[in-house]
């Protein structure tokens, strides 16, 4: 094994690799490699091909939006204003990041997918359920269940998913990132708000029903 290498620095190395790229499949095994200072044959001593590093890279990717999303929002005095930070981080994470949007929502991974990957996916999006439910709670008034908070996140990640994949296409309607971003969030903030009083009042029921079972 290389001196001094473990999966670490590989999966930051692979990162950092794939931060800007249009394609992800342009970062190889030989480049990795190239980058750590060894012979690509040595990631073999971790990794049993390129796509496992991908699917650890995935991981933590996941990690770092968590944190990403979660540092100190609870500090801003404003709660209107948190879950605004909240989407803000989210759209900065995937424009700053587009090669890690392209892994993480886009490429399609072969190999197995692993259980801990499962976990922490989940984890994830507990994590962000639970921040929300907190907020809307303290600004709407709205004490929803745990299922339908992540019901809303789900709708409006979706909605933010296809405004990034069309802006990182070059195909948007709006081609200035600023005016993009502020565009995008105004409209994050309309789909909760108006969710979560359907929600409240028992409007969204059939809908919720189909997503929840």
């Amino acid at each position: 094994m290389a001196k001094g290498l473990d999966r670490e620095q590989i999966l930051n190395v692979t990162l950092d690799l794939l931060k800007d790229q249009e394609n992800i499949r342009n970062v190889n095994l030989r480049e990795i490699a190239r980058c750590l200072g060894c012979a690509h044959t040595n990631l073999y001593n971790y990794y049993s091909d390129l796509d496992q590093i991908f699917w650890a890279a995935l991981d933590l990717v996941l990690q770092r939006l968590e944190t990403c999303l979660t540092a100190n929002l609870n500090q801003q005095p404003d709660k209107k204003d948190r879950i605004k930070t909240f989407y803000s981080r989210f759209i900065d994470f995937y424009l700053e990041n587009p090669g890690w949007f392209r892994l993480t929502w886009l490429e399609k991974l072969e190999g197995q997918r692993s259980q801990e990957n499962i976990n922490l996916t989940n984890q994830t999006v507990a994590v962000f359920t639970g921040t929300l439910a907190d907020l809307y709670k303290d600004v709407y008034g709205a004490d929803l269940p745990r299922e339908q908070v992540k019901y809303i996140l789900h709708t409006v990640h979706c909605y933010l998913h296809g405004e990034i994949s069309i802006f990182l296409s070059g195909r948007g309607l709006i081609k200035d990132a600023a005016a993009f971003k502020q565009h995008v969030i105004n409209e994050c903030l309309n789909l909760n708000s108006l969710m979560v009083a359907s929600l409240k009042q028992g409007q969204h029921a059939s809908l919720d029903r189909a997503f929840f079972d």
